[in-house]
């Protein structure tokens, strides 16, 4: 039976693979305390700034017991249970470079599915060759379908603006999604008659893109996209 492994939920610190933002970013608290000799009044002091303190605000880190806290491996110190991953670079600057918590790269979950990468070293493996937090993550993809003999899948039950958002991405560079979804008339009516509209924001997207592989990418696509 074939599985998948959401991306999404996976980060990494320190060359390990997290199942959660809070377990990776807990090891990397924990780390940075030991490294720099840090008390636990320092530390609370350190990442005080995260998050706001008005109104009985939960901080990322605190030596009280909360209600939306929990233990960590520090003796005394606690952790904001929900951490928006998009905190991750105030909290990064303050751990630093070489103790910065990332979301998982493509090249790092390929190794991971490949199970060559180094995870929970001391966690029992399980049946399907991965430590026991993560296998958790593992999923069927009953509700999913394969696109023609590649290795990725698709929600079944996409429907309306959601296939407009994918097409946007790859604008029928792959025409396998969209005959595969249900009735698309309306879907391509609207992008017919809103053509020029679609791809003048695709442009201000593209103008705006800073990473070169990316914008490339993208021009390729722009270019593909005009032709049409």
């Amino acid at each position: 039976m074939c599985k998948y492994l959401p991306f999404d939920h996976l980060y990494v610190f320190s060359g390990k693979v997290f199942c959660s933002i809070n377990s990776a970013l807990a090891a990397a608290i924990e780390e940075y305390k030991e490294r720099f000799h840090k008390t636990n009044e320092e530390l609370v002091s350190d990442f005080s700034g995260i998050f706001s303190a008005k109104g009985g605000g939960v901080p990322l880190v605190s030596d009280n017991k909360q209600k939306d806290n929990v233990k960590t491996g520090i003796p005394g110190i606690f952790m904001r249970k929900n951490v928006p991953a998009d905190r991750l670079p105030s909290i990064n600057a303050i751990l630093g470079e070489d103790l910065s918590v990332e979301p998982i790269d493509n090249e790092t979950y390929c190794d991971l599915l490949h199970h060559n990468v180094q995870i929970y070293i001391n966690e029992p493996i399980t049946e399907n060759g991965l430590p026991q937090e993560i296998d958790e993550l593992v999923e069927d993809v009953m509700n999913y379908e394969q696109v023609g003999e590649t290795s990725f899948f698709f929600r079944k039950d996409i429907v309306g603006d959601k296939i407009l958002k994918i097409n946007q991405i790859k604008l029928f560079s792959n025409h396998d999604i969209i005959e595969k979804c249900n009735d698309t008339s309306l879907l391509l009516d609207f992008y017919n008659s809103r053509r020029n509209l679609i791809l003048s924001v695709y442009k201000i997207q593209l103008e705006a893109e800073t990473i070169d592989e990316v914008y490339e990418e993208k021009l390729a696509i722009y270019r593909k996209l005009l032709k049409q």
